[in-house]
């Protein structure tokens, strides 16, 4: 019962997509903020997304083989998670988050509860001066 509480609460964040979409975790490596992310990753399993983990590196590619819905980068792969989008074809694809600890205020347009982690801030490239969202991608 509670599985399924907490995927009917999962799915609820994301009504407004269509379920199956991809959300992109970007990180350096393997060991890059590995517990927020996997948190992040079975909350919107739980949503029914697909979530991929990718390196700064394997962006590019994995941007060339289909469109996310999102990506979420670590605040040590920010910067090469933002030269990937927006060198992509054609560029910006998506809506590009960064993990930070401390994220300018004005920014956080999300607020972010994963699975089994502590509330998580994100703040939207290009968000600055934007009202908040009600949704959580």
């Amino acid at each position: 019962m509670f599985a399924e509480l907490r995927k009917r609460a999962a799915r609820t964040g994301v009504q407004d997509e269509a379920p199956g979409q991809r959300l992109l975790l970007c990180a350096t490596d393997a060991r890059d903020s590995a517990a927020v992310l996997h948190a992040i990753e079975r909350r919107y399993s739980d949503a029914g997304m697909r979530v991929e983990h990718v390196t700064v590196k394997a962006l590019p590619k994995a941007l060339r083989a289909a469109t996310p819905l999102s990506i979420v980068a670590t605040a040590a792969a920010s910067d090469g998670a933002r030269a990937g989008w927006e060198g992509a074809v054609p560029p910006r694809p998506c809506r590009l988050y960064h993990l930070s600890p401390d994220p300018d205020p004005v920014a956080v347009r999300l607020d972010l509860r994963p699975w089994g982690f502590d509330r998580v801030a994100l703040s939207e490239e290009d968000g600055a001066g934007l009202a908040p969202r009600a949704d959580l991608l």
